[in-house]
């Protein structure tokens, strides 16, 4: 699913290009035949102004919009930059909210209620470095603790077989 997700919005985009570029010129007819003719920036720019304009429907932007908080929380997460992923949390409250998720909503609201009132902190800190762990130690490549514990679950059921002294 997160790969469809970054695959949907770059073909979405790269969509209005092609569309954008044969309507400048028809033997455009692909986006590879378009940047081999070297346009200039001036004829890019003007484009994509285009762009925004004659193609950004509503759904769309709400579409590219949702996609692009999910990508967005998925590099901070990769990252292991959890102020972005705790910035990302309010507009996911509403989105689960709109979508009928309110278990989620509800202790997300919560979380970022403790995280900013009721919490000390020093707890907040704590709870913080906590939340993404980097099992390879190479950069880009954090995971949320449940990751983890669902993958350490998975070893223990799946390859170990419950195998060995309990």
């Amino acid at each position: 699913m997160h790969e469809v997700m970054h695959h949907d919005l770059w073909a979405s985009i790269l969509d209005c290009w092609q569309i954008e570029a044969w309507s400048q010129d028809r033997s455009w007819t692909t986006l590879e035949l378009f940047a081999k003719a070297k346009p200039s920036w001036e004829l890019v720019t003007l484009m994509s102004r285009t762009i925004v304009h004659k193609y950004r429907f509503e759904n769309q932007s709400l579409r590219n919009r949702d996609e692009l908080l999910y990508v967005d929380l998925c590099h901070a997460m990769n990252t292991g930059d959890i102020g972005r992923v705790e910035a990302s949390f309010l507009p996911w409250i509403y989105i689960f909210k709109a979508t009928g998720k309110h278990k989620y909503a509800t202790h997300m609201t919560k979380f970022l209620i403790n995280m900013n009132i009721n919490y000390l902190t020093p707890l907040c800190d704590v709870i913080k470095k906590n939340l993404l762990c980097n099992p390879t130690g190479k950069a880009g490549e954090f995971r949320a603790v449940d990751w983890l514990v669902e993958r350490n679950n998975l070893y223990t059921k799946v390859i170990f077989s419950g195998t060995g002294s309990n």
